[in-house]
């Protein structure tokens, strides 16, 4: 009799102890095959992005009919609301992602967009920025705005500059 409780008491401890194991094994498992599954669909997704942007500046490189950029994002079924423009963020999620790029630029008085060397921006601001990025200073900060363009991966941080740009003297070392 005794022996008989020491048994089930050893197998009872023993099928825990497995249990547990096996537990802890097929969990790991699970949660490395998930993380595996939603890589794989994140670089799909963005290797899909980049075909077609550069299909896309191909085509508008070569000032070939518009109609060609419109074929190739109805043949890859996407919609305008599958193209997201960049946006306003809150100062906080400025580089918060490190796969993202950040940027800072100026934002001068007599409206001119500089780069991080003072070059001016000629790009369509609207296309780079989103159409209404500059409209939003004083929302979060009087002096800055916090821009996130999702489809190139960038951050950007405009600085609002009292000065003019037309009156900085140029080609002088610094």
């Amino acid at each position: 009799m005794k022996y008989g409780i020491c048994f089930i008491v050893g197998a009872g401890i023993g099928s825990v102890v497995t249990w547990k194991l096996l537990e802890e094994k097929y969990k790991k498992l699970a949660d490395e095959e998930i993380a595996s599954v939603v890589e794989t669909f994140k670089n799909r997704e963005k290797n899909n992005k980049k075909n077609i942007k550069e299909k896309v500046e191909d085509i508008l490189s070569k000032n070939e009919p518009i109609e060609k950029v419109e074929e190739i994002i109805d043949n890859n079924k996407y919609t305008n609301d599958n193209i997201k423009k960049p946006y306003v963020i809150a100062p906080e999620e400025f580089g918060e992602d490190n796969s993202y790029g950040t940027k800072t630029l100026t934002y001068y008085a007599d409206n001119i967009l500089t780069d991080e060397i003072d070059n001016p921006i000629t790009e369509d601001l609207d296309i780079m920025l989103g159409p209404d990025a500059l409209s939003h200073f004083g929302e979060y900060e009087d002096d800055s705005v916090y821009i996130r363009d999702e489809i190139n991966e960038i951050d950007y941080q405009i600085l609002k500059s009292e000065k003019y740009f037309s009156k900085i003297p140029r080609g002088r070392a610094d």
